[in-house]
């Protein structure tokens, strides 16, 4: 939804069943976007996302592990010098309500996982 000149909102919400051998199959997420246009060369963008797996050893994520709750929130800010060209630096954190990311050391987990990623993209 554009709500004005400079900025706009989505939401976006998810939610899945499947029948399986161990009965049925639930899972359910929501996300909130939200963008703001600084100038005709940049923009700043939010993220915040949460995802429910609750059946099994999380069915759909493969966490194994009943429950599986995941939430991340981003920050993005995007450069467009001209228009074939879009540079995009993003920070990322990812939750968990278990240990299942690796941790830096590979002897161990934990439940965040925070990302830096600097992105090129060239449209043609």
């Amino acid at each position: 939804q554009q709500v004005s000149d400079a900025f706009s909102v989505a939401l976006n919400a998810d939610y899945g069943q499947a029948g399986t051998t161990g009965g049925l199959a639930l899972w359910k997420g929501v996300a909130l976007y939200g963008k703001y246009t600084l100038s005709s060369v940049c923009a700043l963008a939010v993220r915040g996302e949460v995802y429910y797996d609750p059946t099994f050893d999380g069915y759909t994520t493969g966490a194994g592990y009943p429950k599986a709750t995941f939430q991340e929130y981003t920050l993005t800010y995007d450069y467009q010098p001209w228009s074939p060209l879009l540079i995009r630096l993003e920070a990322r954190d990812d939750f968990a309500n278990a240990r299942i990311f690796n941790s830096s050391d590979g002897l161990s987990t934990k439940s965040s996982q925070p990302t830096l990623t600097l992105g090129v993209v060239a449209t043609f």
